[in-house]
């Protein structure tokens, strides 16, 4: 059953590079430090001339809707590291990078979330 955020929530703050571009994601926390909901948008780069990430464009449309999807299975008791654990990697180590910019969205939201799920299995 889905867990509603209080109306005011603390927020973590984080970035990553994929594609050529540094995004920032920001968690909206549930007052237990899990988090709760997911965004993200690409910063602008400190070359004004070059190409950024339009709104409207196919990569921002996926990340929004990559950033809804990962919101809701959290938001229904889905640790984001487990989001995380499910999504493709560019190796067979768990420990592999992501192979999809929606991976490393899951793996930077479970690094901002403050609490342990424990073992998702249980």
């Amino acid at each position: 059953m889905r867990d509603r955020l209080p109306d005011r929530r603390e927020a973590a703050i984080g970035t990553f590079e994929w594609g050529g571009f540094t995004w920032r994601v920001a968690i909206g926390m549930y007052p237990d430090g899990r988090g709760g909901e997911v965004f993200a948008d690409a910063l602008p780069g400190a070359d004004v001339t070059a190409t950024r990430i339009k709104v409207g464009s196919d990569i921002h449309g996926l990340v929004q809707d990559g950033c809804v999807l990962v919101s809701r299975l959290i938001q229904e008791g889905v640790p984001a590291s487990a989001i995380a654990g499910m999504l493709g990697r560019e190796g067979i180590d768990a420990d592999a990078p992501a192979a999809s910019i929606l991976g490393r969205l899951a793996q930077v939201a479970s690094e901002l979330e403050i609490v342990d799920h424990g073992d998702p299995e249980q």
